[in-house]
């Protein structure tokens, strides 16, 4: 395995304005290929993507040139695309090509569908069929994992094999991990409005380096190192990776922290820090986007959604 790696990693773009300690509007670990907040405010009409979208309402500002933000992502192709996209047009935006976990490590391997491999696999099949497999590809690509095959890998492997009778091979590459604490201390800002994590199988990892770091710093910089708005993915990964139950602990202790369940869904899940809820006007009026299909109701946390709908919890409750 060890022959095969590539061991680029560790790269990091400053910011052209740099945070100089103070709060960040975003910061995103796990960029991939799509639903960036960079593609977002910096991409092609046809890269913008409605969650993000929505989620960026909670922001004080979404304007290029004055917005602040980092971008964590351990995908060399990745992170060069998007930083493409910043060059010129977000002066306060930082990347950095590392992945984010519990604890500092210099090489961690990783699994990656590279960008050749992707070109390679859609030449093999005719051109009707290319659009439909450069889809299945893209959710390929967003699946690299730290450590460890995604959970999902071998099933969607084998999909792509019966459906265009190709033979999948994924590359193992080395990244570089850093803790919240780090990231923090590399880019000089101590915390963010609001943080996205989609890691695969380690947003539990990463909220768990955040709550360290954020009990201790909060001593010396208050509430404002706990991020106002998180967005995490609850699809099951950390619980295949880490053993049940480790999503809904994620949940439990960020709620401990002082964080309110305002949205769960088996896709992703948000939380909102009650004090902000109660005196950030912006995370108040953000919070309250979110309405019971059913009753219409505003505020009655937690709200669950599925392909049919979104429900407050009163109207579960009483569904039962």
């Amino acid at each position: 395995m060890s022959e095969a790696m590539d061991v680029d990693c560790g790269r990091v773009f400053e910011p052209q304005k740099p945070f100089e300690g103070g709060r960040v509007n975003v910061v995103q670990v796990g960029l991939g290929t799509n639903a960036t907040f960079i593609q977002n405010i910096a991409g092609s009409r046809d890269e913008w993507d409605k969650e993000i979208g929505w989620m960026m309402e909670v922001v004080s500002v979404d304007r290029s040139d004055i917005i602040s933000g980092v971008g964590v992502e351990p995908v060399k192709e990745h992170l060069q695309t998007l930083h493409q996209s910043c060059c010129g047009y977000l002066p306060g935006v930082g990347l950095a090509q590392v992945a984010l976990g519990e604890e500092d490590a210099k090489q961690l391997p990783i699994h990656v569908l590279p960008q050749r491999t992707h070109d390679f696999l859609l030449k093999q099949v005719p051109k009707a069929r290319r659009e439909d497999l450069r889809d299945h590809l893209a959710f390929l690509m967003n699946m690299s994992c730290v450590g460890t095959a995604h959970p999902e890998l071998e099933a969607q492997r084998d999909w792509i094999q019966q459906r265009y009778n190709l033979k999948l091979h994924l590359e193992w590459r080395e990244t570089e991990v850093w803790s919240w604490r780090k990231l923090l201390r590399e880019f000089d800002f101590v915390g963010c409005e609001l943080l996205i994590v989609d890691t695969e199988g380690h947003d539990a990892k990463v909220l768990r380096s955040m709550m360290s770091h954020c009990q201790e710093a909060q001593t010396v910089h208050g509430r404002k190192v706990w991020p106002d708005v998180i967005q995490f993915e609850t699809m099951s990964h950390c619980d295949k990776v880490e053993g049940t139950g480790a999503e809904w602990a994620a949940i439990q202790a960020l709620e401990r922290n002082g964080y309110t369940l305002v949205h769960y869904s088996h896709h992703n899940s948000h939380l909102a820090f009650t004090e902000a809820i109660q005196n950030e006007n912006r995370v108040k009026k953000w919070v309250e986007t979110i309405t019971c299909d059913t009753c219409g109701s505003r505020g009655s946390f937690p709200y669950s959604s599925d392909i049919q709908g979104i429900y407050c919890n009163k109207c579960i409750t009483n569904s039962r």
